[in-house]
């Protein structure tokens, strides 16, 4: 006979009393009620949480439902300066960054962050954010805009962009200082990177005209390698390292928003299989080998999973049009939220995919998009967004439920 060690290699706890905390997942016998009882995420729900004290959108973000950190965007007519943290309940204004900007670069950790320029007017400006306040580090050796980057808060690299023109320029930061490395061999902004410190990066596209050019860092130079076999922009790049990356969907000048899926396996990108539905500009979630793509333009609610060998057009949420969605940012291939979104008119739909299918879920209170979104698909934070600016943020929580076992 199949024993639940069989299945899961443990054996289910014997307890006289329910665990106080118990997690999803989580099994066991109750000796007093002689019931076998499990963890279950419950329904999730959106609560008002603190109102930001300055409206955004285009804002930078860092951290999680409980612990979260926004600065600067945009307020019509003006750029901002606000940074903002959370508690958990309340947003409290802190100390500023020492310049106004929108669109900014930045990397790192919600109390060790780093904001790099921006604009407008484009800026050069770096600044360092410690957890109190921000403190204006070595500015980047060129003001720009449309950047791609790479790396942590102690070590990583910039690359392309605009300045008052497409850029080739790249710039290594060691934690204190910029230097002026070696440049893109084809300039370009909107671009994509990926990599994990400022000797391993990888440039992949951009445009002023979509560009299939493809190079890598190996923290001297530059090296033009294989070229994905498709120029495009306003793809998604998965992948963490410079060594094994998808570039996925996008635009292209040929054929508008393109399908097609590369693979980089170091040395060269090959074509896989092609996403069912051509998109740019979308959400998605999971690694090279299990993920999950959705939503994005033209205006569409199709989901497609990936499982290492095919893309399967799979259910579509249930409220399309979803361009400028928000989403929980810790997701994954089998655990997404989207909520939000829409164009012309906004939606408060809230959804979430388990691997299989999308559950429409309890609503925003707000209708928005181009909204920050943070934290987890069980414990997420929507902020701001438009129209009109915004100050409302909201956060979703999924409680955990007990539920018991017919074990007849």
């Amino acid at each position: 006979m199949t024993t639940y060690k069989n299945i899961k290699g443990i054996e289910i706890k014997y307890l006289s009393a329910d665990p106080p905390a118990p997690k999803a997942g989580q099994v066991w016998y109750n000796s007093t009620s002689k019931v076998v009882k499990g963890g279950i995420n419950g329904l999730g729900a959106w609560a008002s949480g603190g109102a930001l004290n300055l409206g955004r959108d285009s804002a930078g973000g860092a951290g999680t439902q409980t612990a979260g950190l926004i600065f600067g965007g945009l307020n019509p007519p003006a750029y901002r300066n606000n940074t903002e943290v959370y508690n958990g309940s309340s947003w409290t204004e802190v100390n500023n960054l020492n310049g106004t900007r929108s669109i900014l670069a930045g990397f790192g950790l919600s109390t060790a962050a780093l904001a790099a320029g921006g604009g407008e007017p484009v800026s050069n400006a770096v600044e360092l954010w410690d957890g109190t306040s921000w403190t204006e580090t070595t500015e980047i050796n060129t003001a720009r805009r449309y950047v791609a980057g790479a790396g942590r808060q102690t070590t990583g690299i910039i690359f392309g962009g605009n300045t008052t023109a497409v850029s080739a320029l790249a710039e290594s930061w060691n934690g204190s200082a910029w230097t002026e490395v070696g440049d893109l061999n084809t300039a370009r902004q909107s671009l994509s990177g990926t990599g994990n410190s400022n000797s391993n990066a990888l440039a992949v596209g951009g445009t002023v005209s979509p560009t299939q050019q493809t190079e890598l860092w190996d923290g001297s130079s530059w090296t033009e390698v294989g070229d994905m076999n498709t120029a495009r922009f306003g793809h998604a790049s998965v992948g963490h390292t410079n060594t094994s990356a998808f570039a996925v969907g996008g635009s292209s000048a040929a054929s508008g928003v393109a399908a097609i899926v590369e693979q980089w396996n170091g040395t060269s990108w090959t074509e896989i299989a092609d996403i069912n539905s051509g998109r740019s500009y979308f959400g998605g979630s999971g690694l090279t080998t299990a993920g999950v793509v959705f939503g994005g333009g033209p205006d569409t609610g199709k989901t497609e999973t990936w499982d290492g060998t095919s893309w399967t057009e799979v259910a579509d949420m249930n409220t399309d049009e979803r361009y400028g969605m928000g989403s929980a940012t810790q997701g994954t291939s089998s655990n997404a939220l989207g909520f939000g979104g829409g164009s012309p008119t906004v939606t408060v739909n809230t959804e979430s995919w388990n691997g299989t299918a999308w559950t429409e879920l309890n609503n925003l209170a707000t209708g928005r998009r181009n909204l920050t979104g943070l934290g987890t698909p069980t414990s997420g934070l929507a902020v701001g967004g438009e129209p009109p600016i915004l100050t409302a943020s909201e956060e979703w929580t999924v409680p955990l439920a007990t539920v018991s076992f017919d074990i007849d």
